[in-house]
């Protein structure tokens, strides 16, 4: 990663004072208070204070899609990935089902776009998509071993995917020029496979490939995993910091790692473009979820081979600083994060780093959900108390009521 230091001239400003990209400041009393710095290659590091005086939005919902039984178009068993068409109809991935299908804005079922098997027009497991300006429909498809597009035509086409390497939801994009893009993670194994727990260092990047097989990267840092190995077997630890990133398809990247609120904005020839920083806010993990964790470990135990272990000193004492990225069709960030509620919020920032709002939802979002946002429409997913999945589209508005 490129930028790293920063330059040792340092100036405090109130966030009236930033210099927009877009050419708009926040309004007086809007924004928290803010330092700028300069990293040593000449780009911005905003160090937000507080905060206190950020506009609120509230994403007020205005369709629920979803049922516990009866009609199978509308009942959802993994919602993996929501969007929006470019004509405005709703798209849900169900990756239980391995079906991406269409409703109205209404929310009537259309179609069924994709169906799961090996053929034209099918997936085997896929985890993800997204809809280019032309209206092709890009599917990542991970149980194919292939990225899938159907073109607004009909058409059906495959592509080699990027990195033979997939996590629960899809992390990549495809940008100008049909640059297919995902995220990877490379490592040495840990030195002993001793029981007992042990770190290993990994670095994390996106694998880019061209459509004539031309390869590349983009490095975006390293971090550690920790890994709890039994005789018999081996599981990650809870609660340990994980990184997190979104590639916009304009051609950037943002990124962070879950313990701290620092985000990290790059092109995707490497160049770090922007930092952003909030100071912590340390929330406690609920006792409930720890005592989980630590039962989910001992029956690992049971089946794996006991080890000694201090859960004081393994376990972490506060949830993470964040959750997760998304960008909308503005290339706004918004920053998932849980409120002292352990409710999922969302700070929002615009592309050169200025703090917009904090957005909440008259609703529970799913706290590992990552939402969609097209123009002031919100897409993001609920569970019940039977941990059955909604699909729920909100309306962006401040709180007078205007659109956002």
């Amino acid at each position: 990663m490129r930028g790293g230091m920063r330059a040792a001239a340092t100036c405090a400003l109130t966030a009236l004072a930033t210099v927009s990209a877009s050419g708009c400041a926040p309004r007086e009393g809007d924004a928290p208070r803010l330092v700028v710095d300069t990293l040593s290659n000449g780009s911005p590091w905003l160090r937000y204070a507080t905060r206190d005086g950020v506009a609120a939005w509230t994403l007020r919902p205005e369709l629920t899609l979803g049922a516990m039984e009866g009609d199978e178009t509308v009942v959802f068993g993994d919602v993996r990935d929501v969007d929006f068409d470019v004509d405005g109809t709703l798209l849900v991935l169900d990756g239980q089902a391995g079906e991406i299908r269409r409703f109205s804005p209404e929310g009537a079922y259309l179609e069924t776009l994709v169906r799961k098997g090996k053929g034209p027009r099918e997936v085997g497991g896929a985890n993800g998509f997204m809809v280019a300006d032309d209206g092709t429909l890009w599917i990542n498809d991970p149980g194919n071993w292939r990225l899938a597009a159907v073109r607004p035509d009909g058409g059906f086409v495959t592509r080699q995917m990027p990195a033979r390497l997939y996590g629960y939801r899809w992390a990549g994009a495809v940008t100008d020029g049909g640059w297919v893009w995902d995220h990877h993670v490379a490592g040495a194994p840990p030195p002993t496979l001793a029981p007992g727990v042990h770190t290993s260092a990994f670095a994390f990047f996106y694998r880019g490939l061209s459509p004539d097989g031309v390869a590349d990267s983009v490095a975006l840092g390293t971090f550690g995993g920790a890994m709890i190995r039994g005789e018999r077997g081996s599981m990650g630890v809870p609660f340990q910091p994980t990184p997190v990133s979104v590639l916009d398809p304009s051609g950037v990247i943002w990124s962070a790692r879950t313990d701290v609120y620092r985000i990290v904005k790059q092109s995707l020839t490497g160049d770090t473009l922007l930092v952003v920083e909030l100071p912590p806010d340390p929330l406690p993990i609920p006792e409930e979820e720890r005592a989980a964790a630590i039962q989910r470990i001992e029956e690992f135990m049971e089946r794996a081979g006991r080890i000694d272990l201090d859960y004081d000193q393994l376990l972490a004492r506060t949830l993470p600083a964040l959750e997760h990225l998304a960008t909308d069709d503005q290339g706004r960030l918004w920053v998932g994060r849980l409120d002292r509620d352990g409710v999922l919020v969302f700070d929002v920032f615009r592309p050169d780093g200025t703090y917009l709002a904090v957005a909440r939802c008259d609703c529970v979002p799913y706290r590992y959900f990552v939402p969609s946002v097209r123009g002031d429409q919100f897409l993001t997913v609920v569970r019940d108390e039977m941990e059955v999945p909604f699909v729920v589209r909100a309306r962006i508005t401040q709180n007078d009521g205007a659109t956002r």
